[in-house]
Formats: structure tokens, C-alpha cells, sequence
């Protein structure tokens, strides 16, 4: 019978690692997907894209930042489950994941597709106040730039971690 319970913990943890790998590589391409987005977003105000596709992209962005703050919270329960949550947020770079979602969720994304939607109920002075403040916090969506550092860890370790360059 102890054969039969080690025998399913296997099996259990064998189907819990592929799910994790599966959760990896879906991330992983959240983020190539995050990236080229914020380019889209950015170049689509140079270009004069229409008013439609801009809000596409709007959208896009906050499902992105409600993905990744999901994405951190979990991260956070599990490493809080294993007694780890100091070690994920400081070897396993938790404070990046932290920093690309909530703030970006709260601050811009949010905010914005809320605009998007009832502009019409704000209309009054100190709702294009409140816009003009987004405008200055948009300059945390640099921090989507930084989950880069993660597909970088997949291709292998930088060597030489000490270098300027490498930091």
C-alpha cells in the first residue's frame, strides 16, 4: 500500500511539473508578446494609427498587466506555500514580476481602459487633470522591458555576472 502512495505522489508531481512547464512557456511568450505590444502602443501614437486600433491596443495592454499581476500573486502564494517568499523575491527575481504588474495595472492600464469606457460620466476639469497624472506614470511601462531578464535566463546563464555589461 506505501508502494501505491509513493507511486501516485509521483505521478502527482509529474503532472504538476508539466503544468508548471506548460504555465513557463506561457508566460514566457506573454512577455516576447508584452514587448512587442508596448512597441505597438508606443509606435501607434507616432504613426497616427486610428483612434480603434489604439484602443486595441489599450485593451491588449491591460489584459497583459491583469495577466502578469495574476501571474505575480500566484508566484507569491507558491512561494509563500514552500516558506520561499524572500528567496522568490530576491534570487527568482519577484520584485520585477512585482514591479510589471500591479503598478502597471493600478496606475496606467487600468485607469486607462476605465477612461476608455465612462470618459463620458468624467468630463469635468479635474478628470483631464487625473489624465495628464497618467501620462507622467506611463513611464513605468518601462518595467515590462525588465521581465526580459527572465527569457534571458532560459538561454543560459551570463557569464561573468561581475562585468558592467553584463549588469
Amino acid at each position: 500500500e506505501s508502494q501505491a502512495i509513493i507511486t501516485g505522489k509521483r505521478a502527482y508531481m509529474e503532472k504538476m511539473s508539466r503544468a508548471r512547464a506548460i504555465f513557463e512557456n506561457f508566460i514566457i511568450a506573454a512577455i516576447v508578446l508584452v514587448i512587442i505590444q508596448t512597441f505597438l502602443d508606443e509606435y501607434s501614437r507616432f504613426a497616427h494609427w486610428s483612434v480603434q486600433a489604439r484602443n486595441i491596443l489599450l485593451v491588449t495592454g491591460f489584459c497583459f498587466d491583469l495577466l502578469f499581476s495574476i501571474e505575480f500573486t500566484l508566484r507569491t502564494i507558491w512561494a509563500r506555500g514552500r516558506k520561499k517568499t524572500l528567496h522568490y523575491w530576491i534570487h527568482e527575481r519577484g520584485w520585477i514580476d512585482f514591479l510589471s504588474s500591479f503598478p502597471l495595472l493600478l496606475l496606467d492600464s487600468g485607469p486607462s481602459v476605465y477612461l476608455m469606457f465612462f470618459a463620458h460620466l468624467h468630463q469635468t476639469p479635474s478628470a483631464l487633470d487625473v489624465i495628464n497624472i497618467f501620462k507622467v506614470i506611463k513611464a513605468l511601462r518601462v518595467t515590462r522591458i525588465l521581465r526580459l531578464i527572465r527569457v534571458v535566463k532560459i538561454f543560459g546563464k551570463i557569464h561573468n555576472a561581475e562585468s558592467k555589461i553584463a549588469q
